[in-house]
């Protein structure tokens, strides 16, 4: 806790110093004199906007974006890959369903798979035989 106290009191001792002589100067101009410096001086933020906000702009578009950009491409294909993939798998399922329901639908064989079913029955009966 002392720490703080300490700090916060060192604190307020040098801002009281560097801000009482500009006091000071403020005080000794006139009235029209400080309103002529005044008036030529930038807003506070002015000074933050020239200093952080325009270079941080221009590094987020020279640098960060365009890698951004990048790298959104790179996983937007890899995506697009994996749906094309997964499109293809539900194609050949779909195919494979759709061959099931013609061979439940059509019940009548041809003669050459009939033959070969009874090929097989016969195999079966002599082998049990």
């Amino acid at each position: 806790m002392m720490p703080i106290v300490l700090l916060s009191i060192f604190s307020f001792v040098g801002m009281s110093i560097i801000l009482g002589r500009h006091l000071v100067v403020v005080r000794k101009m006139s009235g029209r004199e400080f309103v002529l410096n005044f008036q030529k001086t930038d807003p506070v933020f002015w000074d933050m906007h020239k200093h952080i906000i325009i270079p941080f702009k221009s590094f987020w578009a020279s640098k960060i974006k365009p890698s951004f950009f990048r790298r959104m491409e790179k996983i937007l294909s890899k995506i697009r890959i994996l749906l094309l993939v997964v499109e293809n798998l539900l194609l050949r399922f779909n195919n494979y369903i759709h061959g099931k329901a013609l061979e439940h639908k059509n019940v009548k064989k041809t003669e050459y798979w009939g033959n070969i079913d009874d090929f097989k029955k016969d195999l079966k009966t002599k082998k049990t035989l």
